[in-house]
């Protein structure tokens, strides 16, 4: 038995030898490769997904972000103004929610990490010393991010009970990019579980993926495809779930391609765009035994839209659009007796501007329809607004606003739904080029078609982030949230959250 125990023993110190010295040389072949190459030439940022990267490092050039984001920005997936029936999770999610408010109440977490300013952006990842430099594998570049956190919220379910707990969340992300000399690929993945401790309030997991192709057939035209998905669970406070005692929190289930032209020949630039995307809601458990079906919440949404883009000017670019679109519920009469099925039309015109170094954004004014086929169901329409701002007024400060208008479908009887209309206002300032702090504050108006009243979300957050080396950071963040939507319901909720956890990466 002792020898067996010795052989075991060495035999584990060999591998392991073995493994480290493989680790090394690859570690090192990377690190060359990434010298003798430099930066990935219009390399794009991880982004954020339906629940966002939480905490997760700006990985590559912040001006290729900017494109990145530019060209998907008009490409609307389930989670955009004109798709957004999907609920919130409603539940307080402390590792999650400490972030920009998002029209229909949610919060994508506040990136809590250093934001290069505009003037300071550096073209490539070897100029800053705390930036990962990913792995090479073949013609792609892999960002693996592994994050781990915990905390302490004073509302677990989100309810006005408050049921305070603490919490854990574990975070994996991998990002891979194509390293092609034209065209590019772009694999997203993510990962994460939430558990609270000492509470009855049920485990959060979730998982996203993104897959986005974009061919440069010629210096005029460019397509962008993509597929997505993303699964998550549903909070029992949510409005969909209000008066149901639920004993499990039931899955949500989003997915959907889209696709993109872009072509500009002179100083008239036009884009096409269109997607498709399915939302499944999963049976609710009930308490007291039994299933309540959701079915009525299924459906397909389709869109189309063209854009015309007048891009004499360097600095401000006019455009207008048109879009045009249908939302299919698999059910053509609910358990109601609605009819929900929609016709959506959405005219928008705005201004794009680009400042240079100081700089940059959008300002946006529309008005959207999305007329029932049920006469008796009120038309949900009304004025959008949206825009967002990049200033930096000094070196290593960046301030960032947004403004969002989301249309949300509801299966409530007799209501059609709301317009949510929210905004966010945010600061980060570098103390050094490895510590930074950031603020942020948001106020979110959801106004409601039919009887059922408006909801308010007023949400303030502040952090920081010590990067301790390319591979680690430690960050921190306290949020405190209030929402009322002043029904007899539910009335109002306060929430406030602290966390602190390790962020590693390559």
């Amino acid at each position: 038995m002792t020898n067996h125990i010795r052989h075991l023993f060495c035999g584990t110190a060999l591998v392991a030898g073995l493994w480290t010295v493989s680790a090394f040389a690859q570690s090192a072949g990377t690190l060359d490769n990434t010298v003798l190459r430099g930066n990935i030439d219009g390399a794009a940022t991880t982004g954020q997904l339906a629940t966002e990267d939480a905490f997760a490092e700006p990985l590559f050039d912040p001006n290729a972000e900017q494109q990145l984001n530019a060209s998907r920005a008009s490409v609307e997936p389930l989670q955009n103004a004109d798709t957004a029936e999907v609920p919130t999770t409603g539940r307080a999610q402390p590792a999650g929610r400490v972030g920009t408010l998002q029209a229909d109440g949610s919060v994508t977490p506040l990136a809590n990490t250093r934001v290069d300013p505009i003037e300071a952006n550096r073209s490539t990842a070897g100029a800053d010393p705390y930036a990962p430099l990913g792995i090479r594998r073949g013609s792609f570049t892999l960002f693996p991010v592994l994050t781990q956190s915990f905390g302490y919220t004073t509302n677990a379910n989100d309810t006005p009970e408050a049921d305070a707990a603490g919490f854990s969340r574990s975070q994996a992300d991998l990002t891979a990019i194509s390293d092609w000399s034209r065209h590019q690929l772009t694999i997203r993945g993510t990962g994460s579980y939430q558990t609270f401790f000492d509470t009855e309030a049920d485990d959060t997991p979730t998982l996203e993926g993104d897959v986005e192709l974009r061919l440069d057939h010629s210096r005029a035209l460019t397509a962008t495809y993509g597929v997505s998905a993303n699964w998550t669970t549903e909070s029992i406070s949510s409005n969909n779930l209000s008066g149901v005692a639920v004993s499990e929190e039931p899955g949500l289930l989003q997915y959907g391609a889209r696709g993109q032209l872009d072509y500009q020949p002179g100083a008239l630039g036009v884009t096409l765009r269109g997607s498709v995307d399915r939302l499944e809601a999963e049976d609710v458990a009930l308490s007291g035994g039994g299933t309540l079906d959701q079915s009525d919440r299924d459906f397909i949404l389709a869109l189309a839209a063209i854009r015309t883009t007048w891009t004499e000017s360097a600095v401000l670019q006019p455009y207008a659009e048109v879009e045009i679109g249908r939302r299919a519920f698999d059910k053509e009469v609910d358990s109601n007796g609605e009819r929900r099925t929609a016709d959506i039309l959405a005219l928008r015109a705005g201004v794009a501007f680009d400042g240079g170094e100081k700089w940059t954004g959008s300002a946006e004014l529309g008005y959207r329809i999305e007329r029932l086929d049920d006469p008796r169901l009120e038309n949900l329409e009304g004025f959008t607004f949206d825009g967002t701002l990049n200033w930096s007024p000094r070196r290593f400060t960046q301030v960032s606003a947004n403004l969002q208008t989301q249309a949300n479908t509801s299966t409530v009887a007799g209501e059609s739904g709301s317009l949510t209309y929210a905004g966010t206002l945010g600061v980060t300032q570098d103390l050094r080029e490895n510590l930074s702090i950031n603020a942020q504050a948001g106020l979110a108006f959801q106004d409601f078609t039919g009887s059922q009243a408006d909801e308010t979300t007023l949400q303030v957050a502040a952090g920081t982030e010590w990067r301790l080396n390319r591979n680690a950071a430690i960050f921190g963040t306290v949020d405190y949230e209030f929402t009322n939507d002043g029904t007899g319901r539910r009335q109002s909720t306060t929430t406030r959250t602290a966390l602190i956890g390790l962020r590693v990466q390559r």
